[in-house]
């Protein structure tokens, strides 16, 4: 018996069996009766070695909202970039909406082998009891290593109930002012759900360690599809980099995270490239200095040697 692999089957050991049938040990004598066969069933296994190269890249991950019960649909993509067959693995963490507590954690692993050098939309539904809310996912693939992680968020609903969505794009403001400067801080928030949502800005504005300001607007109603600015303001008492972090809370759902920067000096600008210290100015000082000191230096030596020559001539006399 031969057993030829395929040229992209994974290093590993295999196991099998094969069965043997024999034909017909007895049959019936007349025109009816039975036949009597027998099989044999031997367990076999197979080793397969040889270099392999096993590496992936996972990406598109994408979590659905689901309603309370219902399993969750998961989708990514993964790219096959060794030269044997995977089947990856996948890790799910879901932590509470703070982000401070991992509340499930949940591993499988797709049923279809990935061949060498293709490219895969993989799906896998995933039951769980999470109850109604609002969770971050930290999604990894131990095979693809740093290729193959991600970050979202998911909400479980009530039956019935409408998933509301929403991005904070960015958040606008000047990034240079002068010290006692108000200014305006716009958190850019676009409603993507079905119906209008109630959002306010929430963060900090910090230096170093020290937090200058907790933001918490009022709330804004957005319609579905609306782009809207959450406006705050700052007012710097000092000069010093400033950042500013924050998310958009919306019918008690968070967004992710982003941040900006406010630079506060005397002038109000940007420091020019040259001017930040007068490099030039202390550069000439410099060679003068120098100078000076190679010119004393020469006219000390010269009076030396008049002096030793007068010296001498005193003598000779």
């Amino acid at each position: 018996m031969i057993i030829e692999p395929p040229s992209d089957a994974r290093n590993q050991e295999y196991k099998g069996s094969v069965r043997f049938l024999t034909g017909v040990l007895a049959g019936p004598q007349g025109q009816f009766g039975t036949a009597v066969r027998t099989a044999i069933n031997i367990r076999m296994g197979v080793e397969v070695t040889g270099q392999e190269i096993v590496g992936c890249r996972a990406g598109g991950f994408q979590l659905e909202d689901a309603e309370e019960t219902y399993p969750l649909e998961f989708y990514a993509v993964v790219t096959n970039e060794g030269n044997v067959r995977i089947k990856p693995e996948f890790e799910l963490e879901f932590w509470n909406q703070d982000q401070t507590e991992i509340i499930e954690t949940f591993r499988f692993t797709i049923n279809e082998s990935i061949l060498p050098t293709v490219q895969k939309r993989i799906f896998y539904s995933l039951e769980h009891d999470l109850d109604i809310g609002q969770y971050w996912v930290k999604i990894s693939t131990p095979l693809c290593g740093n290729a193959g992680n991600g970050f979202l968020t998911i909400s479980i609903i009530e039956r019935g109930g409408v998933s509301d969505k929403g991005e904070l794009i960015r958040i606008d403001n000047e990034p240079w002012v002068k010290a006692g400067d108000i200014v305006p801080i716009d958190a850019v928030f676009k409603n993507l759900g079905s119906r209008v949502v109630s959002a306010k800005f929430k963060g900090t504005i910090t230096s170093g360690d020290e937090i200058f300001k907790i933001i918490d607007t009022d709330s804004l109603d957005v319609m579905p599809g609306e782009i809207a600015k959450i406006r705050t303001y700052f007012n710097p008492i000092q000069d010093g980099r400033y950042m500013v972090k924050g998310r958009v809370l919306y019918n008690k759902k968070l967004t992710f995270e982003r941040s900006s920067v406010i630079n506060v000096n005397p002038s109000g600008k940007p420091l020019e490239e040259g001017k930040g210290f007068p490099w030039n100015i202390v550069l000439i000082a410099l060679v003068a200095i120098i100078i000076i000191l190679i010119v004393l230096v020469s006219r000390r030596r010269k009076s030396l040697k008049s002096a030793r020559h007068k010296g001498h001539s005193h003598k000779f006399r």
